[in-house]
């Protein structure tokens, strides 16, 4: 699955709102120059913003690469990631959280929950939590 950024998916409706507003012109100059403004944002901007897309994924393969190898040379058992996906969210926070090998383990199940989350601020917040399963 493959997730936009923000930014991609506020530019792609900009270019549909933009596309809307095409017909409606009158002036057959008004419609070549808006033409041309679509043309440009689709072939030249859009591409740049989607590579920003891609780019957060590399970051995060790498950061979870990174942290998984120091887990495993501290011999821990599991490991756990934060990875803020917005620089601000509502006022509930949304937080995935996978618990993978369905954790079943010798002593019964063994799960990951996140009770309460604290911005920069110092407010404490309790998170609406999105459990994935894979």
């Amino acid at each position: 699955m493959f997730v936009e950024s923000i930014e991609a998916e506020k530019l792609k409706a900009l270019i549909e709102d933009k596309k809307r507003q095409l017909p409606k012109l009158i002036s057959k100059r008004s419609q070549q120059a808006l033409q041309k403004e679509i043309i440009f944002l689709q072939e030249e901007i859009l591409p740049v913003v989607e590579t920003g897309t891609q780019l957060l994924y590399l970051i995060c393969q790498k950061h979870f690469g990174k942290v998984l190898t120091e887990a495993v040379n501290s011999d821990c058992d599991g490991f756990i990631v934060y990875y803020p996906l917005k620089e601000r969210f509502g006022k509930i926070p949304k937080i995935a959280i996978n618990n993978c090998k369905d954790n079943i383990y010798q002593d019964g199940h063994v799960f990951i929950s996140v009770f309460e989350v604290e911005n920069s601020q110092g407010t404490v917040m309790i998170p609406d939590i999105i459990p994935l399963i894979l």
